[in-house]
Parts: structure tokens; sequence; C-alpha cells
């Protein structure tokens, strides 16, 4: 049996694994209209995670909010 804290899982989601998650984060917001803005909402919630996407990538992840 392990004293330490749980954290969720955290540390252990790869930056995919991130990054799906902002996605689909995203498009809940969307859905729900919480959200203007997507490519800023995108954008600062990767400098919240502290993922650094290539341009070419945050592309894909911003047409990926639009996906049905």
């Amino acid at each position: 049996m392990s004293t330490e804290p749980v954290q969720g899982g955290q540390d252990s989601a790869t930056d995919d694994d991130k990054i799906e998650g902002i996605i689909a984060q995203t498009r809940g917001d969307i859905s729900q209209g919480s959200v203007s803005d997507v490519a800023e909402a995108l954008q600062q919630r990767f400098l919240d995670s502290q993922l650094e996407l290539s341009l070419e990538r945050f592309a894909r992840a911003l047409a990926a909010t639009n996906a049905d």
C-alpha cells in the first residue's frame, strides 16, 4: 500500500492525451456557447497546460474542434 498522495494521473498523460483532452473540453464549451473565440481559447488552454505546439499541430487541433 502506497503512502504517497494520489495526483489524479496528471503526470502520466502524454502530450497527445493532453491535447486530445483540451480539444474535447473546447468542443464541449463550444456546444454550450461559452467560447466566443475558439483559436484564442485553445491557445490559452495549451499555454495553461504548458504545451508548446507547432503551427501545423495547432491548426489540426483547431480543425478538430469543428469536427462532428
